[in-house]
């Protein structure tokens, strides 16, 4: 029946390994499309396009600096549906969902 008040703690997570994908651009598309993504610190990435069925259709490493990077993809041949982007660092991935109109 007996209560303790302890002092206030302030946390704070720690984003420093956090890679995230902005956006596709245009989304839906046909043709080419740009990849926008952060990362932290400067770092070679990979980026790739994964259809629907979860098969590889594309991917390219390059050295990205941190902060906003863009990498753009021709996806001229691909069909109309759904496709997955994931951008992996450091042991690290996002992915983003991206549309091929006809």
């Amino acid at each position: 029946g007996t209560y303790k008040y302890s002092s206030i703690k302030k946390v704070e997570f720690d984003n420093l390994n956090k890679i995230t994908i902005e956006n596709v651009v245009p989304n839906p598309f046909k043709g080419n499309a740009t990849i926008n993504y952060n990362i932290p610190n400067n770092r070679n990435v990979t980026v790739s396009i994964i259809d629907a069925q979860g098969r590889l259709l594309a991917s390219r490493e390059d050295f990205a600096l941190k902060g906003l990077n863009a990498m753009k993809f021709n996806t001229e041949e691909y069909a109309a549906g759904l496709y997955f982007v994931k951008v992996e660092y450091n042991g690290l991935s996002s992915s983003y969902k991206m549309l091929v109109k006809k």
